[in-house]
Order: C-alpha cells, then structure tokens, then sequence
C-alpha cells in the first residue's frame, strides 16, 4: 500500500481565504478603481510595470527550478515536512525523480519565456528609438 501524506487543514483554510479576498479585491478594483493607463501615464512607469512582471517571472523559474532540484536530491515528493493541500501519494525512487525533472522543466520554461521577454522588449525599444544593432 503506497504511502499517504495528509492534508495540512490550516494550510489549507489560509489558501482558501487568500483566494477569496484575491477575489474581493479584484472585483472591489474592478468596478471601482481607476483603469491602469490613467495610473501609468509615463513610460517610466509602464517599465517599472514591466520590470516587475518580468522580475516576478524569473523568481517563479528559480523557485521551480530549485523545487525539482530538492524533489531530485530528496527522492520523494512531496519533500519531506512539506505541507500539502490535499492527501497526496508519496512518490519516492525514479518516481519522485521524474517528477523532480518535471518541475525543473517548469522552471526552465519560465527562465525561457522572461528570456524571451527581455529579447522582444529590446529588439522593441532599438526600433522605436531606430538604434542599430
């Protein structure tokens, strides 16, 4: 019979409410905060916008990244004392190995997709600004 970790309630309770005021929170800034070009209305701050995104998807890389490494290590997923959400099957071997290499490739697409980003962005900027490569 195959190992079972269980859920951790009070992760799970703290999810759920980060979720729902998540949620009241974008309907509340929906229907009564001001549209974000009124907000932005400087390329400064559309690149302060756009370096903040892109810096919050290469920490999303590197913590895929780092997690597929210590699931690799490790040799189980999830990682020993990490909480889950729901009762989750302990995979341990080459099981646990792969699923490891599965979440360092998630890892590795997101460094792929803000490399891209960063390309894009000043292949965008040399031809606005009809600089020469």
């Amino acid at each position: 019979m195959s190992e079972i970790q269980r859920a951790d309630r009070t992760l799970r309770r703290r999810v759920i409410i980060l979720v729902g005021v998540l949620m009241i929170c974008a309907v509340v800034a929906h229907f009564f905060a001001p549209p974000l070009h009124i907000l932005v209305v400087t390329s400064m701050g559309e690149a302060v916008i756009a370096i903040v995104i892109w810096l919050f998807i290469v920490a999303m890389g590197v913590y895929f990244f780092r997690l597929g490494s210590a699931v690799r290590r490790a040799s189980r997923f999830p990682l020993p004392g990490q909480r889950v959400l729901r009762d989750t099957v302990v995979l341990s071997g080459a099981a646990a190995a792969k699923q490891g290499r599965s979440i360092q490739v998630v890892g590795f697409l997101f460094f792929l997709i803000a490399g891209g980003l960063l390309f894009f962005a000043v292949r965008i900027y040399m031809v606005l600004f009809s600089l020469h490569a």
